[in-house]
């Protein structure tokens, strides 16, 4: 909104045109008690199908427990609210988030057929609707990706979700592998060469489901700092950079405290997320424990070739805390993670690591990052006492950070959040583009059964 120098007219309008009295909807919204959630009520008064939103992610039997037919199966499939299918343009099927490739190999052979008559008509198939299901397709190279989704997600917030897919399958195998894989073989079984890396496709998917902040801004979070404390903990950062460093980061709990990169050489977030994926959400590589030398391809950065990750956890509490469990909650969890282009730098980057612990400590740095870890996020009653906001997410597009607050925790949340927030940026986006004449509350028309580029 554009700054002004009448700001009460500028108040009648927005209410009823009287700054003396008080509209239906202000004296509404006075009656209401601001212990009461918004969210809470909506829950309680409506039934939806995200009644069993907890259910989402179970695990659906395979065809070796007796005590589930095929039928049984096949409907918890159908039952659930959101899938992603990858395969390739020959058919063949490549990932499937819920149930196993047997039970939905008939489905993903529909699929092939639709995609592939729209291809032939030199119209790709987009989308389409079937029932109360959006079906948002994406093809990449030899790959179609498919999304189902009856959340109400718009097809662009769908499709950036595919294209993440697609930048973890080549961030194993980098774009020139899958390219000659396919080139010399249009009917290979991309499975075996992506086998193992199931659980990262699978931790990225339930993060789109669960509404991960991070994903629906196509942003990050930073660890809240001070000023001058961050400052101090560049410094140390830089004071012992290795030669062979391109990026080195310091994360605590998936949230950014320091990086150091080159000039003109920024981490594009998709990268970034790829890496807290895989970090803080499989948890394939903290179970490893010690140190991980891993290679991996940035595809935002250079999607031809491998870089080398050396990756250390640092214990999550304060020293002065005495640890109650031996198991760190994953918002506390610290990762040094220094990344490299040469592939004989593990040692380098290693000492650069001790170098890096040894000053944090000795400034008394680390305790402090690990306070700020442990410390939960500020609640509605700490920014904005005595108000009716439920939740908010606010989002920083030149510095791509976003923040918010403590109740949204994407690993407890049912249905109606999980639609609000990206049904509320999709109506932003529309409102935006609208022509004038359209509000904000008014209902977007509906998608063609079938979207195509033509």
């Amino acid at each position: 909104m554009a700054p002004t120098l009448r700001p009460p007219g500028d108040l009648e309008s927005l209410l009823v045109g009287d700054m003396a009295k008080k509209s239906p909807a202000w004296m509404l919204l006075r009656s209401q008690s601001a212990a009461v959630l918004p969210f809470e009520t909506i829950r309680a008064e409506q039934k939806t199908s995200f009644a069993g939103f907890e259910r989402e992610f179970d695990d659906i039997p395979d065809e070796s427990d007796r005590d589930w037919s095929d039928g049984d199966r096949l409907q918890l499939w159908k039952s659930k609210l959101k899938h992603y299918m990858i395969l390739s343009s020959a058919g063949k099927p490549i990932y499937s988030r819920h149930g196993d490739l047997g039970l939905i190999n008939s489905s993903m052979g529909v699929a092939q057929t639709i995609i592939s008559f729209y291809e032939g008509a030199k119209n790709p198939l987009l989308g389409f609707t079937a029932g109360d299901a959006r079906f948002v397709v994406t093809t990449e190279g030899p790959l179609y990706l498919v999304a189902i989704s009856r959340l109400g997600e718009s097809d662009s917030q769908l499709r950036a979700q595919l294209n993440a897919l697609y930048m973890q399958i080549l961030s194993t195998l980098t774009l020139p592998v899958l390219t000659n894989i396919f080139a010399n073989r249009p009917s290979t079984d991309l499975r075996r060469p992506l086998q193992g890396t199931e659980t990262l496709l699978s931790s990225l998917a339930d993060s789109f489901t669960r509404g991960s902040p991070s994903v629906l801004l196509g942003a990050l979070e930073c660890l809240r700092l001070r000023k001058s404390h961050r400052h101090s903990i560049n410094n140390a950062f830089l004071k012992a950079r290795a030669n062979p460093l391109l990026y080195g980061l310091i994360v605590a709990g998936g949230r950014l405290v320091s990086v150091i990169r080159p000039r003109r050489h920024s981490l594009h977030p998709s990268d970034l997320q790829l890496i807290f994926n895989m970090l803080f959400e499989s948890g394939g590589i903290k179970a490893a424990g010690g140190e991980n030398w891993i290679p991996l391809c940035l595809p935002a950065f250079n999607s031809r070739g491998y870089l080398y990750m050396y990756v250390s956890f640092v214990d999550g509490q304060p020293d002065d805390v005495v640890p109650t469990t031996n198991v760190t909650d994953p918002d506390e969890e610290i990762a040094i993670i220094l990344i490299s282009p040469d592939k004989e730098s593990f040692f380098d980057l290693q000492k650069m690591r001790d170098e890096v612990v040894v000053e944090l400590k000795k400034r008394g740095l680390l305790d402090l990052i690990k306070g700020a870890a442990v410390k939960s996020r500020p609640s509605v009653a700490d920014i904005a006492p005595s108000t009716h906001i439920s939740h908010f997410l606010f989002k920083s597009k030149a510095n791509v950070q976003f923040w918010f607050l403590s109740q949204y925790n994407i690993h407890q949340q049912t249905g109606y959040e999980i639609r609000a927030y990206p049904l509320a940026i999709v109506k932003l986006s529309f409102a935006a583009k609208a022509p004038q004449g359209r509000g904000f509350g008014d209902p977007d028309p509906d998608p063609p059964p079938f979207e195509t580029p033509g």
